[in-house]
């Protein structure tokens, strides 16, 4: 019972329209949310410090008839962030207390059609806009201190959808060309001139990341890994063989790295691409966003707004030597206050426990007849297993606390 393994737990519900999330290492993330009713729209930009088990609530903005979109977010470290946000008008502001509060960035020029943003240091920032309102052509804003230029990009790019400066000078674009194909185009030279360096014709590219100063990689939408050895320069695509769609990808190192699909599919290269297995994540919902902080520790965002975290616990859930195992029945599983016990023709009490991840007891041993209710309401949000013992043996069943 007390052998270690790997599995992925769920650690925390965020909310379904989670906005934007960054990490930033194992312990330390933010993301932003939603909220929205008749004649209101309100964002929240929430901290962890403590692995995802618990998040607070850092900044808030709306309210009745005067609703505020917030429309991206990135943050520099624990304590500098950006946030593009606004109504009718937007504008970036700038937070230096881990985002308590937050001082417009006092940009010369207007931001309207702005709708990514991009911060490679806490004074350099690349905007991505439309070149006029409803225009599929593209400018981009470079804010310097707050001094403004503006660069309107060749008429060959339009529709542009993602922004990521890796450097102060060198920059990656998503967008299409005049025949409808998706293209990465790439700036080495602060936004003044760009290039296309990626046609992926008719694959959605999704998002974008560099592991060292020459290796990079593109996630596609259909599973093609693009890879750069050139800084960007060049992409050569590379099979990925997955069945589902993919949402983004996040690389730990040159080598080993993830790809995060619909329909709980999560898989992994340990050689850049060359082969892939697949973790055993255990849900079905569409993975939206990966990250590790190392090979063992890692995270996962589902399109439900619950955040999964992957460790080594030390209990075995399959070191099972009690006949009844495959009888017994918790529900409902989620559960947030009463746990229902059924179990199959036995008539006998059984002794009940609840165990942590790490094995240890959390609860006095009851015992309790099936179709019991069993009250877990002082439980802390997560994963935890019942064990339910009877003199031929013990069995275990996880549940999950919301």
């Amino acid at each position: 019972m007390n052998t270690a393994y790997s599995q992925w737990n769920f650690i925390q519900y965020l909310r379904e329209n989670v906005v934007k999330t960054c990490f930033l290492s194992a312990n330390t993330g933010y993301y932003a949310s939603h909220f929205s009713a008749i004649h209101c729209n309100t964002y929240t930009i929430y901290k962890t410090t403590d692995a995802w088990n618990t998040s607070t609530a850092m900044y808030s903005h709306g309210e009745n008839y005067y609703p505020d979109y917030l429309t991206d977010m990135c943050f520099l470290n624990e304590t500098t962030g950006f946030k593009l946000c606004g109504n009718m008008f937007l504008g970036v502001s700038k937070t230096t207390d881990g985002g308590s509060s937050w001082t417009d960035v006092p940009n010369n020029t207007y931001l309207w059609d702005v709708s990514k943003i991009s911060y490679p240091n806490e004074n350099l920032g690349y905007y991505l806009a439309s070149r006029d309102y409803q225009s599929s052509l593209i400018n981009v804003i470079v804010s310097n201190n707050g001094f403004c230029t503006v660069d309107s990009l060749s008429d060959l790019y339009r529709n542009a959808y993602e922004i990521d400066f890796v450097n102060d000078s060198t920059g990656f674009i998503f967008c299409r060309d005049t025949a409808q194909n998706y293209i990465c185009i790439q700036s080495t030279d602060s936004a003044k001139t760009w290039n296309t360096v990626l046609t992926s014709g008719p694959e959605k590219l999704m998002n974008i990341q560099f592991t060292s100063l020459h290796t990079g990689y593109i996630a596609g939408r259909n599973g093609t890994l693009y890879k750069s050895v050139d800084s960007g320069q060049s992409w050569n695509p590379i099979a990925t063989n997955t069945s589902q769609l993919v949402n983004s990808l996040y690389f730990v190192n040159d080598s080993l790295g993830f790809l995060a699909c619909n329909n709980g599919l999560l898989i992994k290269t340990m050689n850049g691409g060359i082969s892939w297995s697949t973790e055993n994540t255990g849900i079905t919902n569409d993975i939206k966003q990966v990250y590790f902080a190392n090979e063992s520790t890692g995270y996962f965002l589902d399109n439900k707004g619950q955040m999964y975290k992957k460790s080594s616990v030390g209990i075995d859930e399959h070191n099972n030597n009690n006949p009844i195992s495959n009888e017994v029945e918790l529900f409902p599983n989620p559960a947030s206050k009463m746990l229902n016990i059924r179990y199959g023709k036995s008539e006998q009490a059984f002794s009940f426990q609840i165990l942590n991840q790490a094995g240890l007891a959390v609860s006095k041993t009851v015992r309790i007849r099936s179709g019991n209710y069993l009250n877990i309401d002082n439980l802390k949000p997560g994963v935890y297993f019942l064990k339910i013992e009877s003199n031929e043996g013990f069995t275990l069943k996880k549940f999950v606390k919301l």
